[in-house]
């Protein structure tokens, strides 16, 4: 079973186990999903398109950089898949989720979809980061990151990452997401 099965039934709840398979749970049963080799994927199964990029990670700013970008991906207003997808297509759905863990963190996004029709990828990602107003997204980012992340929830992220990460203070973490500028997260991007 590969992780495009797991998109069949989105209303899984899971948890991951370590850096080449994770549990789901539905209605009491427990099987394994090995994660699939690919680090970055989209496929369509209506009614929704789904995707995911996976990258292991080892330091706190690619940390920041991947929540940055799960941000820009899926949880903005103006976010890749309205501005590129959802808005065109006249469709209202389409959001990203972050999984991290054991080193590993996994953007998945999904979106309604009806019809045969272009999905985002690698490019377009690229693309609209290069053409984009970058600090207002960063500056929202940083918004929605106080308001979602606290120091506890922080810790919380870092310890299920078998403390790969170096001990740092929640406001240094604020001020890594100061410092991330546009061609740090376009080479970022160029490599997953």
């Amino acid at each position: 079973m590969d992780i495009r099965n797991f998109f069949e039934k989105v209303d899984y709840r899971l948890t991951y186990t370590n850096k080449d398979s994770f549990e789901i749970i539905q209605d009491s049963k427990m099987s394994s999903i090995k994660v699939n080799e690919n680090n970055f994927n989209v496929y369509k199964q209506e009614p929704y398109l789904n995707g995911f990029i996976k990258k292991e990670i080892s330091t706190t700013n690619e940390f920041m950089l991947l929540s940055l970008l799960s941000f820009m991906i899926g949880k903005s207003n103006n976010s890749i898949l309205d501005k590129q997808y959802l808005n065109k297509n006249n469709y209202y759905l389409g959001y990203s989720h972050d999984i991290n863990v054991y080193g590993i963190f996994i953007i998945l996004f999904v979106a309604e979809y009806k019809k045969d029709t272009e999905f985002i990828n690698k490019d377009s990602i690229h693309s609209f980061i290069e053409n984009c107003n970058f600090s207002m997204y960063r500056n929202a980012f940083i918004t929605y990151f106080w308001l979602t992340e606290n120091p506890r929830s922080i810790a919380k992220i870092f310890s299920r990452n078998l403390n790969q990460f170096p001990s740092i203070k929640y406001k240094h973490l604020i001020q890594e997401i100061h410092q991330i500028n546009k061609e740090d997260l376009l080479s970022f991007v160029e490599f997953l």
